[in-house]
């Protein structure tokens, strides 16, 4: 996961282009997206990820 998402300029972008990352966070995190790109994560990784974000970012978790 990016340093990125925890920067000033992240939290100023647009709430629908913020919101649309997170989705996609989620659908990869979730194991939903199955693309290649990702496939080197694995489940305990996805896990951890996602709840590093679930306890660090409180708007992801408002993102379905």
């Amino acid at each position: 996961m990016s340093y990125l998402i925890y920067s000033p300029s992240f939290d100023a972008m647009p709430a629908s282009v913020r919101d649309f990352v997170y989705l996609r966070f989620r659908k990869i995190l979730s194991g939903e997206d199955k693309s290649q790109v990702f496939a080197h994560l694995t489940e305990a990784d996805r896990n951890a990820i996602l709840g590093i974000l679930q306890e660090t970012k409180p708007e992801f978790s408002k993102i379905n």
